[in-house]
C-alpha cells in the first residue's frame, strides 16, 4: 500500500515539474519584441504578443494584444489557442517573409486543423475559426533579431517531441470558421462540419448572471494575490454538459504568474439543460 502511494506522489511530482518547465519554456516568447506598425479601423495598431500555458486544458494561449504606438488598446482583439499534444520540434519556425524579405515571421503549425482563432470584438466573441497554422509578426528584418528570436525558439522545439519531417514554410494553410456572430457579415466563410473547439467542448456566449459573478470574482481574486494588469485579460471557461464549472483560465499580466480561481465559489452558479459540454470565452478590463 505504502509503494501504491510513493508512485502516486512521484508521478503528481512529476507532472507539477513538467507543468512549470511548460510554462518557464513558453514564458520566454513574452519576451518579442513589438510588430511592425499597420493599418486599422480607426487607428494604427501593432502587435504585442503574450504567451500563456494551461496545464490543465494542455494548451498553449497566445495573446494577440493590438494596439497604438501611445498604447491605446483597440476594440479587435485575437487570441489564438493551440494544443500542445498537436506541436512538435518542427511546429515552430522562423524566416523571411515569403512576400517580403525585408520582414521576419513567426509560423506555428500543426499536423492537424485545431489551432483555435478566436477574433474578439468589444470583449465579445464574434468569430471562430479553425487552421493547422498561424503567421505571428511581422517585423523589420534585421540579423540581429532573427538571432534574438531564434534563441528563444530553441528552448521550446527542445521541450516538444522530435519530429524528423521538413517543414514548408510556403505550404498555404487553409482555415474553416466554427462560429461566427450574428453582427457579423461574412463572404463566402467555409463552415467546419465538426463546430467543437478543442477537447469536445463548443462555444457559447456566456450568460449575463455567471459572467457578472465570475469577472467580479477574478478582479479580486487579481487584487488579493497582488496582481497588477495593464490591458483587457482573456477568461476562458470550461463547463461540464451536466452545468458544472471545470475550470477557468485567467490570461493576466505579468505573464510569470498565474491568477488562482477558487471553483468551489463560482459552482454556486449552475447551468441548466445543457447538452453538450460548453466553452465560454471573453475579455475583462
Amino acid at each position: 500500500m505504502k509503494e501504491k502511494i510513493l508512485l502516486v506522489i512521484i508521478i503528481l511530482t512529476m507532472l507539477n515539474i513538467n507543468d512549470i518547465v511548460g510554462q518557464e519554456v513558453f514564458q520566454n516568447l513574452n519576451n518579442l519584441p513589438n510588430t511592425i506598425e499597420v493599418k486599422a479601423p480607426e487607428f494604427n495598431t501593432e502587435k504585442k504578443y503574450y504567451f500563456k500555458f494551461d496545464s490543465f486544458q494542455n494548451v498553449l494561449l497566445i495573446q494577440d494584444l493590438r494596439k497604438s504606438k501611445k498604447d491605446k488598446v483597440h476594440y479587435y482583439q485575437f487570441l489564438y489557442e493551440i494544443p500542445l499534444n498537436k506541436l512538435n520540434s518542427k511546429s515552430f519556425k522562423i524566416s523571411k517573409d515569403i512576400d517580403n524579405n525585408n520582414e521576419l515571421e513567426i509560423i506555428i503549425r500543426t499536423s492537424t486543423k485545431e489551432i483555435m482563432n478566436y477574433m474578439i470584438q468589444d470583449g465579445e466573441i464574434s468569430s471562430i475559426s479553425a487552421s493547422s497554422a498561424i503567421s505571428l509578426g511581422n517585423w523589420t528584418y534585421s540579423d540581429s533579431l532573427f538571432k534574438e528570436i531564434s534563441n528563444l525558439i530553441r528552448p521550446i522545439s527542445s521541450y516538444l517531441s522530435k519530429e524528423s519531417s521538413s517543414f514548408d514554410v510556403k505550404k498555404s494553410y487553409k482555415s474553416t470558421f466554427k462560429f461566427i456572430a450574428e453582427n457579423v457579415t461574412s463572404i463566402n466563410a467555409t463552415m467546419d462540419d465538426d463546430l467543437s473547439i478543442g477537447n469536445g467542448y463548443y462555444y457559447e456566449q456566456i450568460p449575463r448572471k455567471l459572467k457578472s459573478k465570475i469577472v467580479k470574482d477574478i478582479k479580486t481574486s487579481l487584487e488579493q494575490q497582488n496582481i497588477n494588469y495593464q490591458y483587457p485579460i482573456p477568461v476562458i471557461i470550461h463547463i461540464s454538459k451536466d452545468g458544472i464549472l471545470e475550470s477557468v483560465f485567467v490570461g493576466n499580466q505579468p505573464f510569470d504568474k498565474y491568477c488562482q480561481i477558487d471553483l468551489r465559489k463560482l459552482n454556486s452558479v449552475k447551468i441548466e439543460n445543457l447538452k453538450r459540454p460548453i466553452k465560454y470565452l471573453f475579455l475583462i478590463e
